[in-house]
């Protein structure tokens, strides 16, 4: 399931996904990028995507869902990682 399904930032799906604002964007990273086993602070681990979003690029795994909801098609969720290595 979609973090982002709560919020609604939707648009045209398939396009392209940068946050307009802050609020936006605190939401996107708090859905996506906190919880994500491509950037771990703990072990200093940086995601490459956020980097170059926080750069305000474009990355091209941010993009509207089949729903037209925010997403990061390289997320993966650390939660589920964590439960799978168990």
């Amino acid at each position: 399931m979609n973090p982002m399904t709560r919020m609604v930032f939707m648009s045209t799906p398939g396009t392209s996904f940068l946050p307009s604002n802050g609020e936006e964007g605190t939401a996107f990273e708090e859905a996506f990028c906190e919880n994500c086993m491509l950037e771990d602070p703990e072990s200093d681990s940086w995601c490459m995507i956020h980097s170059d979003a926080l750069l305000g690029l474009k990355p091209p795994a941010w993009i509207h869902d089949e729903n037209g909801v925010p997403c990061c098609t390289e997320w993966r969720s650390r939660e589920s990682h964590t439960k799978e290595v168990k």
